[in-house]
């Protein structure tokens, strides 16, 4: 169990390095043959880690908090005190903001670690917190579920190490110590407290990637890793070469003018404490001052009869190859492009109109990824929902959490493109109405306000794709037509929170009292 334990720690502290940088340096081994001492720890100090690169990678899964859809039933005995307990897990936030906070991470980082439930000795609630696999010294498990744990603790008793059990009927204090025939003691330090949870640890597993070899838990990314790791080794060579021979060496002819003062160009001058010349320390023992400031100018007398003409050839710069800094970059997109096909399934590409983060080539993957990590947090939501109703012991109660599945993974201009690009050719209204809904959605994801309202507006205004010369010559009623020429008008009139709550057959009858049909309209009508 400590071997198994103890490769997953290491595990765990590899992921964690790679998506919070932590450690970094640590991993990066010494090429022996190809540098030499000076520059491996010149790679160690300007190392960049692969944080930038997972939280690029990952980004995208922030998706499955804002996709829309979605459900929640708690119904029955103690319903109230669960939901509260939901809707407040630890004084601010709602157990999916925590899940999108806190646990997303570790989901990727520590997926054998644990959202482990104790109790406010103050309020007596459950509270979620995180105990890493490095807290844990063994467990056994019943799929996501736990059966017992021991954690370690920093606490010491008689100089022996603390340990703390759980199980589904008693949390303990303990120490293990080994007697005179080398056979192991274990002994309780306290009472212990009563498991609060109705015969359940508190505890839910944070991965959901199954590794049968180990009976533990992978995570989503370890397919990528191995690259992952070649792409930082190869940043970091790419940033040697950068500040050994990246930047442009300066020459020059030099000449008498060059000459150092101090040992008149002889590069040594006597000392007074040594009978032995020295080297001279203002040229270094070149014999020529090869420092310059931006005040210096090269003079040159015209050529005589047939000298030979030296400009511009008397001084310049020695540049370091572009080709091999090219070379870089694209050895660096590559596996760039290799870790995201390793993780989403798909890669992005980008042109001169994009952004740096490109979009992806097929969503249908992405999708099928979002999927999956979205079925991970509804179900931990779900497993915590029902710890909850073993604390408060309720019965008959009935618990479904579904999350939204409606990801929206387009940037807002693109979408928008091809919605433009869908209203001149024939499509139909309804394909047009989710294509502009979609677009919102994506514009106001993090406004949930505007999303509503904008939404509210497509499913009131009158042909939301047509323009008012476009619908006057359609064969409409004069009541449509006057509802189409006005309706952008009289919607600024209207507070947003209004716009948002009114009923359409409330928000018709205040528009018509307000803009009737004008007796004098031309267009053609079908009565």
């Amino acid at each position: 169990m400590d071997s198994l334990f103890d490769k997953l720690r290491k595990d765990t502290e590899l992921r964690e390095m790679h998506i919070n940088g932590s450690k970094a340096g640590d991993y990066i081994k010494e090429l022996k043959r190809y540098e030499n001492k000076e520059q491996y720890q010149l790679r160690k100090d300007t190392l960049i880690s692969n944080r930038g690169l997972y939280a690029a990678l990952l980004k995208d899964v922030d998706t499955c908090f804002s996709a829309t859809g979605g459900s929640r039933i708690i119904e029955g005995n103690k319903e109230n005190e669960i939901k509260s307990s939901i809707n407040n897990v630890d004084g601010y936030r709602s157990l999916r903001r925590y899940i999108k906070d806190v646990v997303k991470t570790r989901f990727f980082t520590d997926p054998n670690g644990l959202i482990f439930l104790e109790i406010n000795p103050e309020t007596k609630k459950p509270y979620p917190t995180i105990k890493s696999v490095k807290s844990i010294k063994a467990c056994e498990r019943d799929g996501r579920q736990v059966k017992w744990v021991v954690f370690f603790t920093d606490k010491k008793h008689d100089e022996n190490d603390v340990f703390r059990y759980v199980d589904g009927t008693i949390d303990i204090l303990f120490t293990i110590e080994t007697d005179k025939e080398n056979s192991l003691k274990i002994t309780p330090i306290e009472d212990g407290y009563k498991n609060e949870f109705n015969g359940n640890v508190p505890a839910i597993i944070i991965g959901t990637v199954e590794n049968y070899t180990l009976d533990s838990f992978g995570s989503m990314i370890d397919d990528g890793l191995d690259v992952a790791m070649r792409y930082m080794d190869t940043m970091s060579i790419k940033n040697v070469f950068k500040y050994l021979h990246g930047f442009p060496v300066y020459w020059q002819i030099i000449g008498s003018k060059h000459k150092c003062k101090t040992c008149n160009g002889v590069g040594a001058i006597r000392s007074d404490n040594s009978e032995k010349p020295i080297s001279c320390p203002s040229c270094n023992g070149t014999g020529y001052v090869l420092t310059k400031d931006v005040s210096d100018i090269i003079g040159l007398k015209p050529p005589q009869n047939n000298q030979p003409k030296l400009a511009p050839d008397v001084a310049g710069y020695v540049t370091p190859p572009v080709e091999i800094s090219e070379e870089f970059r694209t050895e660096l997109n590559y596996l760039r492009s290799a870790i995201e096909l390793s993780f989403w399934g798909t890669m992005k590409i980008g042109d001169k109109s994009e952004t740096a983060t490109g979009r992806f080539i097929d969503l249908q993957p992405v999708n099928d990824k979002l999927d999956s990590i979205t079925d991970a947090f509804e179900e931990t939501e779900n497993i915590y929902a029902e710890l909850l109703a073993a604390f408060y012991q309720a019965k008959n109660i009935v618990i479904n959490i579904n999350y939204g599945r409606r990801f929206i993974i387009e940037r807002p201009d693109s979408l928008l493109k091809r919605y433009e690009e869908a209203k001149t050719g024939a499509v139909p209204e309804t394909t047009l109405d989710y294509l502009l809904e979609t677009f919102y959605y994506s514009e106001f994801r993090n406004n949930e306000r505007l999303l509503s309202y904008y939404v509210k507006l497509l499913r009131l205004e009158p042909y939301p794709h047509n323009s008012i010369s476009e619908v006057n010559n359609f064969y409409v009623s004069k009541e449509m037509a006057n509802r189409k020429k006005y309706f952008s008008q009289y919607v600024k009139e209207l507070d947003i929170a209004d716009v948002i709550k009114i009923e359409p057959v409330k928000f018709w009858a205040d528009f018509d009292k307000k803009y009737p049909i004008e007796k004098d309209i031309e267009q053609p009508i079908i009565n």
